[in-house]
């Protein structure tokens, strides 16, 4: 990525942030589950699990990578990966709370637009 201090550090956010929710989803989806609004069985448990696990995984790759090819490729899926949740978050059924979808697709567009913002610079 470019050498840009303000570029670093929105990419270092994107890194951090897919860190902090991975984990929270991970340890603790029932905190995870209770901030987005959702009511949910283990099934739904485990399944936040298992996204935490993927955006976790993101983030800790990007942490081990230092080569502004990987990086790139890297921010990319992280883009592509939160327009897609926001799609299938605002898409959801009517089972979905307003407030559930309103933050899923808010966090996920604020996560792209960062990673959109890292490509746009380099």
């Amino acid at each position: 990525m470019g050498k840009s201090t303000q570029v670093d550090q929105v990419r270092d956010a994107v890194t951090y942030g897919a860190l902090g929710f991975g984990t929270v989803a991970i340890a603790a989806p029932k905190v995870f589950a209770g901030i987005y609004g959702l009511k949910g069985d283990s099934q739904l448990m485990t399944m936040i699990r298992l996204w935490g696990t993927a955006v976790a995984g993101i983030g800790g790759i990007s942490m081990m990578v230092d080569d502004e090819k990987a990086q790139r490729a890297i921010i990319t899926t992280a883009l592509t990966m939160n327009c897609v949740n926001a799609v299938a978050v605002a898409t959801s059924g009517p089972e979905t709370s307003k407030r559930s979808k309103l933050l899923g697709v808010l966090t996920s567009l604020g996560f792209a637009g960062a990673a959109g913002y890292v490509l746009s610079q380099s």
